[in-house]
């Protein structure tokens, strides 16, 4: 699968998007979804990409800034902003959670 990959970008030039490895040669759907939180994207579209958040939960992460009217590009790389923000909605998820 590697070797696939890495031939895409050889043919294809940097990968811009997570999206763009559903193009690779033998990586469909079901594999994308194992692999994608694992394989980063730098200097991409979507900053997410860069991340160790799964493509399912951009929703999520998009809905948590909007709610906290925050901008990704300020959280990401911020710890002390991350902490704030998980200490905010823990709580919540955690109630959520429970049976």
């Amino acid at each position: 699968m590697a070797q696939n990959i890495v031939a895409w970008r050889d043919e294809n030039g940097q990968f811009q998007n997570r999206q763009q490895l559903l193009k690779v040669s033998r990586l469909g759907p079901k594999a994308f979804e194992q692999c994608a939180g694992f394989l980063r994207i730098n200097h991409g579209d979507n900053p997410l990409d860069a991340s160790t958040v799964h493509p399912e939960a951009y929703p999520v992460v998009e809905r948590i800034l909007a709610a906290t009217q925050q901008a990704l590009k300020d959280l990401m790389g911020n710890s002390n902003e991350l902490r704030h923000l998980k200490a905010l909605i823990l709580p919540t998820i955690n109630s959520a959670c429970q049976p």
